[in-house]
């Protein structure tokens, strides 16, 4: 009977020390991702500060833009217009004193399904690197040399699409011309345009891919506390004498997970699809 008791505590210390293992582990998991989760709040100044290699090259797009906002009533609205009467537009526009030069970044006004064109002429050693901007909310499109070289259609209007926009450029420019067109359903959207930088093709996919690397651990680690969670709830664990709470925290994580891994699929097929041209 002694010996009994005395088995049966032996295994309530041992499922006890087991238990406070495991929450250690999940205490540690919970601190790294906030360690990650902050980490990946700087990244970007990190990038930026990203030392170049030999054969790479980035110059800033940014001076002599000139801009105009031309009103949705010339226009069909959602959608752009051709290229061909957005320039006519625009040439109209310009004779009227209604476009003016700006730098980038830039931040105008303009009202829904407004169309604002961003004109510039491009060097020759720009030809065969790669142009990225930032947009939100808006259809774009960039036309060099009145060839459409980049489209990326907005989302459907009741969503947001903050837009990291990729545009090779051709090896070949005739004149260098080029035009940023966007129009959006809401007001002032197409009239905000980040910085222009130009590219070497590898710098890009690199800055791509060390921007995603804080993701994918933060990814892994939310993926490694929902297992933590879920055994948790599994054996009964009751947090603050809520017992529901480990399933709930676990079921969160996994969602988190999923949304953390579709952004990484799109960023790894961003990164082959580069690799492969």
């Amino acid at each position: 009977m002694l010996r009994c008791k005395k088995q049966v505590q032996e295994e309530k210390g041992r499922d006890g020390k087991h238990m406070k293992n495991l929450r250690r582990l999940a205490g540690i998991t919970v601190s790294l991702i906030v360690v990650f989760m902050v980490i990946a709040l700087f990244r970007y100044q990190a990038d930026e500060e990203m030392a170049l290699l030999p054969d790479q090259i980035e110059y800033l797009f940014n001076e002599d833009w000139e801009v105009a906002v031309l009103d949705a009533a010339q226009t069909s609205g959602p959608e752009l217009e051709s290229h061909e009467k957005i320039k006519a537009l625009f040439a109209d526009a310009q004779k009227a004193g209604k476009s003016r030069k700006t730098g980038l970044p830039y931040a105008g006004t303009s009202g829904a399904f407004d169309t604002v064109v961003f004109y510039n002429t491009m060097v020759g050693n720009y030809a065969g690197l790669t142009m990225d901007f930032d947009c939100s909310d808006a259809v774009v499109r960039v036309v060099l040399d009145d060839e459409v070289i980049y489209e990326h259609r907005h989302l459907e209007e009741d969503e947001s699409d903050h837009n990291k926009n990729y545009v090779d450029i051709p090896n070949i420019m005739e004149e260098g011309r080029i035009w940023i067109e966007m129009v959006s359903p809401y007001p002032d959207a197409a009239a905000v345009l980040g910085e222009v930088k130009i590219e070497s093709r590898d710098r890009v996919v690199i800055g791509v891919v060390g921007s995603s690397i804080t993701d994918i651990g933060c990814c892994l680690l939310i993926l490694i506390m929902a297992i933590v969670l879920f055994v948790l709830a599994g054996i009964g664990v009751i947090i603050v004498n809520i017992s529901q709470l480990p399933a709930a925290l676990a079921l969160i994580s996994v969602i988190s997970f999923s949304i953390s891994y579709d952004g990484k699929n799109s960023a790894n097929n961003f990164v082959e699809n580069e690799l492969t041209v």
